[in-house]
């Protein structure tokens, strides 16, 4: 059966520690629902949610559901026959069995990084085997993984050997988040250790940075391509520190999921050490890529539950897999190119799925290019605020 189905971008702030959940309900609802109306005036009986880029759909969260449950009830009301829910992250998402939902996903910060690299395929580097550093770019510091890694190198003189990127928490929440974390340090050690760790691998995270501090409004080069890293940053090292990872009040997210972070390491030949959920880890695993972790110190230290430990490990894997990669160099670079290769596939079959789309949902290619085929979130992000 053939649908005429509209696109609707769902996308919208839910930051519980930021807003309250209700309130962030309503507002969705109330630019989501005039754009079902002039859907179903216009004469489509498919409505396709966009939640591409926060793409968190939340576990065992009633408010949630509740708004879910609204647009279902004015999508009938209206003469929608189908809703389908396209999410950018979660894959596995089940819904409570009175909401008639169609749930695909589309794992969009896949195919953005490919935006990104597919014109510049030709200056994407091999494996460089004598690089004698780790690249280990963090991101928003206040993340226990980010800020607790980064303390250990700064502490054990380690960081002579990655090349990195840090910046200090610009936010009043993550300024409190970090220096609660680091109580252990006195007020001048604590601006000691940002005097000496702030960072940056290229200048485009930092304009961000400055922006959000300012109340910029201009758009930065970061937001436009957040996946780009110069390919020689990666030629230029070893092997790639990825630290995924969601904010500790979300525990309520399905974290079965991966940014550009891992995306960008795989697509640059990059063998890799990932410091995440076990969960993540897992999920990284089943989608059939190689994480390197039989050429590790501690084999099983992704699947260690408690994070702590589970950091600790990740540092002893640092060091062992800095002085130790070139007794593995064969095997390695067999699994580098396989990822690199299945990442390709993966993109293919992303294809795929827009093919589905024109064909059996009636939607034009120039649609989907402009919601699909995209470097960045900014044509998501334009009518709803993301919380970073």
């Amino acid at each position: 059966m053939d649908y005429k189905a509209k696109i609707i971008n769902f996308e919208f702030s839910y930051d519980s520690f930021v807003v309250n959940q209700g309130e962030a309900n309503d507002k969705a609802f109330d630019q989501i629902s005039p754009k079902i109306i002039q859907a179903s005036r216009e004469g489509y009986d498919t409505v396709i949610g966009l939640f591409l880029v926060l793409g968190l759909l939340y576990q065992n969260n009633p408010s949630f559901f509740q708004l879910l449950e609204k647009i279902q009830l004015l999508s009938r009301d209206l003469g929608i026959k189908k809703i389908i829910l396209i999410t950018g992250r979660t894959e596995q998402f089940k819904l409570p069995t009175h909401l008639d939902y169609e749930i695909i996903h589309y794992p969009f910060e896949q195919n953005f990084v490919y935006q990104s690299y597919k014109e510049h395929i030709d200056k994407l580097h091999p494996w460089n085997i004598h690089a004698t550093k780790f690249l280990f770019p963090t991101g928003i510091p206040a993340r226990t993984n980010r800020l607790y890694l980064i303390k250990h190198f700064y502490e054990t003189n380690f960081l002579k050997n990655a090349e990195w990127s840090f910046f200090k928490p610009w936010d009043s929440g993550d300024r409190q988040w970090c220096r609660e974390f680091m109580d252990d340090y006195s007020d001048d050690e604590y601006q000691q250790f940002f005097a000496t760790c702030e960072r940056t691998i290229d200048s485009k995270y930092i304009k961000c940075k400055l922006n959000a501090s300012s109340n910029d409004s201009s758009i930065t080069e970061f937001e436009r391509d957040p996946s780009w890293f110069d390919p020689d940053i990666f030629s230029n090292t070893l092997f790639s520190l990825i630290t995924e990872s969601v904010r500790e009040e979300e525990s309520n997210l399905d974290t079965r999921f991966l940014t550009e972070k891992t995306w960008r390491t795989i697509v640059n030949r990059h063998p890799f050490i990932f410091s995440s959920t076990p969960e993540m880890y897992n999920y990284l695993k089943s989608q059939g890529f190689k994480t390197f972790e039989e050429y590790m110190l501690i084999k099983d230290y992704g699947n260690i539950v408690n994070e702590i430990e589970r950091l600790d490990a990740i540092v002893k894997n640092v060091e062992y897999f800095l002085n130790n990669a070139t007794l593995f160099e064969t095997q390695i670079k067999a699994d580098i190119e396989y990822n690199y290769e299945l990442f390709f596939k993966k993109i293919e079959e992303n294809y795929k799925l827009l093919s589905l789309f024109n064909t059996q949902y009636n939607i034009s290619k120039e649609e989907l290019n402009f919601w699909f085929e995209q470097k960045s979130w900014l044509n998501l992000s334009k009518e709803f605020k993301i919380n970073n």
